[in-house]
């Protein structure tokens, strides 16, 4: 899936087939848990059922020469440009 900006609105085009239907392994993870997965590992999280909030910090590490488009949904305003890890 491909997540971008059209006519400044958030949208998501399908790059690929839907994972093939097989055996999957659940990873349940106490609280306070970091949870580390490489962006082209097939991962998912379910509908969540429970009355409780499931609530969860994405952290996205990029490659500093890494060329983005224009309308990457991934975005820093002008005046808060992104910095490296020195």
């Amino acid at each position: 899936e491909h997540f971008h900006y059209k006519d400044d609105k958030l949208v998501m085009d399908k790059l690929d087939a839907p994972a093939p239907e097989g055996p999957e392994a659940a990873l349940e993870a106490p609280k306070g848990t970091l949870v580390v997965i490489h962006g082209l590992v097939p991962h998912r999280s379910t509908i969540n059922t429970s009355p409780r909030s499931r609530e969860a910090y994405a952290l996205h590490v990029v490659d500093q020469n890494a060329q983005w488009t224009d309308d990457n949904w991934l975005k820093r305003a002008n005046d808060m440009p992104a910095r490296g890890f020195a």
